[in-house]
């Protein structure tokens, strides 16, 4: 059984970004010369997920809008610290994408 291992990094922009993969993961299937089997992809990135659907503008759109009524970015979030269990301290930014993480996982599992 052939396995080939190969790995690439891409930049996003703002708080909901669109990366098209496609053409960068046909180029490493096509090397990898293997004419069936399976393909795993993997974002390690905390708060990166991957959809597998079309890429589409109209789509992009409508899954930012969703998110932003379900998980409003001006919501302030409260984490606790493991540090000092009395102690809560507002940290909005990582409440945001934490919680869009946990429903973009739900709708669109890695």
């Amino acid at each position: 059984m052939k396995v080939v291992n190969e790995s690439f990094t891409f930049s996003t922009r703002g708080e909901i970004d669109f990366v098209d993969l496609t053409n960068r993961l046909e180029e490493v299937v096509g090397r990898s010369g293997i004419k069936n089997g399976l393909a795993h992809i993997f974002a390690p990135h905390a708060t990166g997920i991957l959809i597998i659907t079309e890429h589409e503008p109209g789509m992009d759109n409508d899954i930012r809008d969703l998110l932003e009524k379900l998980i409003p970015s001006q919501h302030q979030f409260l984490l606790e610290r493991a540090k000092d269990p009395n102690q809560i301290t507002l940290e909005p930014v990582h409440g945001f994408f934490v919680e869009r993480r946990m429903v973009r996982s739900y709708f669109a599992p890695n």
